[in-house]
């Protein structure tokens, strides 16, 4: 494929060729006002959440939202990354009826996976009692959650791929948190006192409605009129195929993320939940630059790829890192320094969470420093490579939790999540220097061969 058919690869920008109309330093400072915006939305809202709750409310509405986001793994089936590899390269050449396609099936798919996960939850959920205590009802009430994620997931993967990374996620990053904080707002001063984890659920829940709409006409917008006229064709087979890598590296990396909240909370107490949650919330702040470079690095890698530009693809590779990680690190020690007042912020309740706060941090600082070996994997098609390095990560927190939880509760649960986040980052950047001698880390520990 030649480089005069790349619509997103041209002008020049931290040393490679990007965008036409965007580049990635232009999608990364989108990225990152968005990330901005929806820090401080998100950190209002839980710091509402979490004063008029108190540590068992909040620790319940935590358990709740981190299963939806588990069972909403065989709901979403791995698409997004599928999606942003398969539509960039039907959008290089002009295939718009597979762009139609491809987005019409995804779309299918994830509604009858949607209801099938929350159809078996409901059941389960009912026959056996589990969850069980403050945490059962929340846990019903966030299954409508999982079809509107699965549906978001698709939309995303398409704006990915035509380069639209900012206006994608707006209204994940700014119009669902907005929406969120002022329903929480407008019913704690109706209900007062009855406000509880439910009711915050149900304002999840139809903030989540809201930001899918608006995704869904943002897409609409984006697609170009070839796209949307030219009659649909299908590969599902293939498609089918190649969804599979991604569908299981979707689920141990989310189990990863997601299942020591649950094991923690099925093994201790809400307050726990609450506090590991709390501390897991101020240690996102630490993936700021990260979450607002990797959307954007994304289809470009995918491009260079495709394009076999490798060179190009280390400058992106490198410098995409060391902006990621230098540029995190006085937030790093903001966290450390700061941890009891940070906490405390949230309400006396959590105070008992200053060592697993600076545990998460650790663990998450030398994820940045690894770069995104990852999201090049995945890229290069290497998403069984992945599943394996992150079933491997996955066990080892899942073991740690649960040896851990019953004597440091949520102390035992960040130990678990550190060491499984440091543990796969570093084997995945070993893994692709191997193969493809693409250095990923923002730290150069020798002369690269």
């Amino acid at each position: 494929m030649s480089v005069a058919r790349s619509s997103f690869v041209r002008g020049h920008i931290f040393g490679i060729f990007t965008g036409a109309n965007t580049s990635v330093l232009g999608q990364g400072a989108g990225n990152a006002l968005l990330n901005f915006t929806a820090l401080v939305l998100n950190f209002g809202t839980t710091l509402l959440l979490s004063r008029m709750l108190g540590a068992d409310g909040y620790g319940a509405y935590a358990f709740a939202f981190s299963l939806a986001l588990l069972l909403s793994v065989p709901a979403v089936l791995g698409l997004m990354p599928l999606l942003v590899r398969e539509i960039t390269a039907y959008r290089l050449s002009s295939s718009w009826g597979a762009v139609r396609g491809i987005l019409r099936r995804a779309n299918e798919c994830v509604v009858v996976a949607s209801v099938v996960v929350c159809t078996s939850a409901v059941i389960v959920f009912t026959v056996t009692g589990w969850p069980h205590g403050r945490f059962h009802d929340p846990s019903l009430y966030v299954l409508p959650f999982i079809p509107l994620v699965a549906l978001t997931s698709v939309r995303q993967g398409a704006m990915q791929a035509f380069g639209r990374i900012v206006l994608g996620r707006a209204p994940e990053t700014v119009i669902m948190p907005g929406t969120l904080l002022v329903a929480v707002i407008v019913m704690a001063l109706l209900l007062g006192d009855r406000f509880s984890a439910s009711w915050a659920i149900g304002a999840t829940v139809g903030a989540g409605l809201v930001g899918l709409i608006v995704g869904a006409i943002f897409l609409r917008r984006v697609l170009p009129l070839e796209a949307r006229r030219t009659a649909p064709v299908f590969d599902t087979r293939r498609w089918a195929q190649a969804a599979v890598p991604f569908m299981l590296f979707s689920v141990v990396s989310t189990v990863g993320a997601q299942l020591p909240t649950i094991v923690l909370g099925t093994l201790s107490d809400p307050e726990d939940v609450g506090i590991y949650s709390v501390a897991v919330r101020i240690v996102r702040v630490l993936l700021f630059l990260s979450l607002a470079v990797m959307p954007a690095v994304m289809p470009a890698i995918a491009e260079l790829i495709t394009l076999d530009r490798t060179d190009e693809l280390q400058q992106l590779m490198t410098r995409s890192a060391r902006i990621v990680f230098y540029g995190s690190l006085p937030i790093f020690l903001i966290v450390i320094v700061f941890t009891e007042p940070l906490l405390q912020l949230f309400g006396s309740d959590f105070g008992g969470g200053e060592t697993a706060l600076r545990i998460l941090a650790v663990g998450q600082l030398v994820n940045l420093a690894c770069g995104l070996p990852g999201t090049a994997l995945l890229m290069r098609g290497n998403a069984h490579t992945m599943t394996v390095t992150f079933a491997t990560t996955t066990l080892l927190t899942v073991v740690l939790t649960a040896a851990l939880v019953p004597s440091f509760g949520a102390e035992g649960a960040a130990i678990a999540t550190a060491c499984g986040v440091m543990a796969s980052n570093l084997i995945l950047c070993v893994v692709l220097w191997r193969r493809t001698r693409i250095y990923a880390p923002a730290v150069a520990l020798r002369a690269r061969a």
